[in-house]
């Protein structure tokens, strides 16, 4: 008869990440870092568009300038801090939305 063997756990691969760009760009379409400095950009896009993101984001409801600028701080020192990387979306040199990648185990 054959038994089943357990195998040794592999340890996991810790590998260094370069930071990405801090800018992107494909035709009219780029990808910039958040900055303080975009809050009230921010704060006008969301404005903008209250009706379509209340149903998909429960922030929405609450959103003040305070809370843009609080994202863009929290975005510019998590940067630094290389545990995410969060991008406004432009198209057309124009804001559209916001993105982003987070370190595993950041979230």
């Amino acid at each position: 008869m054959n038994e089943a063997r357990s195998l040794p756990m592999a340890e996991p691969i810790k590998r260094e990440i370069a930071m990405p760009a801090e800018t992107t760009t494909y035709g009219s379409a780029a990808l910039r870092r958040w900055l303080v400095a975009d809050a009230d950009a921010l704060y006008q896009l969301v404005n903008e568009s209250l009706d379509h993101l209340r149903p998909w984001m429960p922030w929405a409801a609450e959103h003040s300038r305070q809370q843009s600028v609080e994202f863009t701080g929290g975005c510019e020192r998590a940067w630094t801090a290389g545990t995410a990387y969060t991008y406004a979306v432009l198209s057309g040199g124009d804001l559209a939305g916001s993105c982003g990648i987070v370190r595993d185990g950041q979230s």
